[in-house]
């Protein structure tokens, strides 16, 4: 936890700075109906995508610091 964090993230106030904590995603499609999912298609494929774009760059720096 630090400053950034306590300022986007209010609900984890209450966790002391420096404190290590961890974000999951959760598969839930076996779990919710498909008119569930409708109703946050648009926001599960933003993450998603928003998923790929970081997999892509981590894979970027990992090819870059490989060449050094």
């Amino acid at each position: 936890m630090n400053s950034k964090n306590r300022s986007n993230y209010k609900y984890l106030n209450h966790l002391r700075n420096g404190s290590i904590f961890f974000f999951v995603e959760v598969d839930m499609k076996e779990l919710v109906s498909n008119h569930t999912l409708k109703q946050f298609y648009q926001i599960l494929k933003s993450r998603a995508k928003h998923r790929s774009n970081i997999k892509q760059e981590e894979e970027h720096y990992h090819n870059f610091v490989g060449k050094m």
